[in-house]
């Protein structure tokens, strides 16, 4: 495995253990069951991020998080799969992809900065700066799919030797 498809594998890993860090945090330091609500009319479940908004930011951190964990699943998984069987993960498809997890974490680091109040924990703050790394991995998971693309000139006339090779070899029967 070269430097750069190891780098690749690594920064894949990494965002995906960021993700499942926002996955976890969320539910288990900012949902706060049968808290006293702001205005005394008894108690309900409150989100962290944002006490007098209820639970709904944090229901969209987990879903946001959850998305973007399966995304990342499958882009791991279809990459390692380039070393066990035939079938490969194209560069244009990665770069589509993360592209598309960039965009996908800086719509939720916006919303999650938005919605932080003042008055947040800790953990909250955590939540918020992880979604805006995961902005930055994505961006180099992109390059780096471009980065470390094979050059379709280099490739094609690469093919087309290979079938005159084997046409020469098995006696032009491909022709």
């Amino acid at each position: 495995m070269a430097v750069a498809e190891t780098a690749r594998l690594a920064l894949y890993c990494v965002e995906w253990i960021w993700t499942v860090v926002v996955l976890g945090i969320i539910p288990s330091q900012l949902v706060k069951r049968a808290q006293p609500l702001k205005d005394g009319s008894g108690t309900g479940d409150v989100c962290g991020l944002n006490w007098s908004l209820g639970l709904s930011r944090c229901n969209f951190g987990i879903a946001w998080a959850a998305i973007a964990f399966s995304i990342l699943t499958i882009a791991i998984v279809w990459h390692l799969m380039v070393y066990c069987s035939s079938i490969d993960l194209r560069y244009n498809v990665e770069m589509v992809l993360f592209a598309w997890l960039t965009i996908w974490w800086f719509v939720g680091a916006i919303t999650l900065t938005a919605v932080k109040s003042g008055k947040a924990p800790r953990s909250a703050n955590i939540v918020v700066a992880f979604a805006w790394m995961l902005v930055f991995f994505s961006v180099a998971s992109a390059v780096l799919a471009v980065k470390t693309a094979p050059k379709l000139v280099g490739a094609s006339n690469s093919a087309s030797e290979d079938s005159a090779d084997e046409r020469e070899h098995h006696g032009d029967s491909y022709a």
